[in-house]
């Protein structure tokens, strides 16, 4: 009951680490892929970020002590590692946050009325002010947010059953394979949650790679559920914030319930990544507490501020995504390669380094980053 409990808990933690509020922007790209096309992409890039985690899920298992990604970086890829490893995480996080300034102001305006920029501000205040006291309960109640996206995703499946038109599932292009690949691969970014689910199966690491599969299987099924509901609804309208698109076809209730699921998504995810980058830059690099907060809060700020005139919500997840997760993904493959040498301990499990596989995984990655900006 005790294995069963554990491996429970590990899933949830990877789960909950890498369903968040980036699944909002699936719906949009996919729809303007064409629907098929999309989801290929999902199921494809589903595929390519669970051998990147039974990657570093077996790097992490070759290691001796606790560490997290710049520290196995550190270990087996040196200094320079280290500092490619967090400039790469660096991208991720205030990708995330200037995407979240962005849609929680068309968001709150959708649902409330006035101008997005101010509704911006209103919860960059609310939410730096929060960030600056540390109230690190919020931000794990991004925790909580997996199991709501799952209940969500099947109330407005309910509520738009009715308005759900086959018409709307368009064929596949192969042109246009790369245009959900950022925001899609951004959904999935959650390599952090691999050393966290490790230290909940340290007493039972031959459950570690199950809970990998399962953890990761979770959010695909989800992000093939979500666009196919919301593209089913509003087709070639899906909006870049999926829920906001859905007023006109599920009806007043629908329509709040989802809009504040994005919000409190939204929120949370926000309050989680800039507690992580302040902690990050105050404990792992030194810099004192306030200037860590300034620049895990105000330069995503600064930065909304000058993007926000030409860069949407999706564009900035797009980017962020191909860049974060390409570099990551492609230190991921040398660190691998680089444990099976230098690690400290036999693993539990061992992934063929195929050099097939490892080299198609390389280049999607690369050319993901390419297109990205293409």
């Amino acid at each position: 009951m005790k294995d069963k409990t554990l491996l429970l808990e590990a899933i949830a933690t990877i789960t909950g680490c890498v369903i968040g509020a980036g699944v909002l922007g699936i719906p949009y790209v996919v729809a303007k892929a064409g629907f098929f096309t999309g989801l290929v992409d999902i199921i494809l890039i589903g595929i390519l970020i669970l051998i990147l985690n039974f990657y570093l899920g077996e790097v992490v298992l070759r290691t001796k002590g606790k560490h997290q990604l710049t520290g196995y970086a550190n270990k087996y890829l040196g200094e320079k590692g280290k500092y490619l490893m967090f400039f790469a995480l660096l991208i991720g996080d205030l990708g995330a946050l200037i995407a979240y300034l962005i849609g929680e102001g068309k968001s709150l305006s959708t649902l409330l009325g006035g101008d997005p920029l101010l509704w911006s501000f209103i919860f960059f205040a609310v939410g730096s002010f929060l960030v600056y006291k540390g109230i690190k309960s919020i931000a794990e109640s991004e925790f909580l947010v997996s199991g709501l996206i799952l209940v969500i995703v099947i109330v407005i499946g309910i509520f738009s059953f009715n308005h759900i038109s086959i018409l709307n599932y368009t064929g596949f292009n192969i042109k246009n394979i790369f245009i959900p690949y950022g925001t899609v691969l951004f959904a999935y970014l959650g390599f952090l949650a691999i050393p966290e689910a490790h230290e909940i199966l340290i007493n039972k690491r031959k459950l570690f790679k199950k809970a990998i599969m399962i953890g990761l299987a979770i959010p695909a099924v989800v992000y093939i559920l979500f666009p196919l509901i919301i593209i089913g609804v509003t087709g070639v309208n899906t909006t870049e914030i999926a829920t906001i698109g859905l007023s006109s076809h599920i009806g007043k209730i629908g329509f709040v319930l989802g809009n504040l699921f994005a919000v409190f998504a939204m929120f949370t995810s926000f309050l989680a990544i800039s507690l992580a980058l302040r902690e990050v830059l105050n404990y792992d690099f030194k810099i004192k507490k306030d200037l860590s907060f300034l620049f895990a809060t105000f330069l995503p700020l600064l930065i909304f501020l000058i993007v926000r005139k030409f860069a949407s919500f999706n564009t900035v997840l797009n980017y962020a995504g191909a860049l974060s997760g390409g570099f990551t993904g492609l230190m991921i493959l040398l660190m691998a390669k680089k444990a099976e040498k230098l690690g400290d301990r036999k693993p539990e499990y061992k992934i063929t380094k195929n050099v097939f596989v490892m080299g198609a995984i390389a280049i999607a990655l690369i050319l993901g980053i390419i297109f990205a900006f293409i």
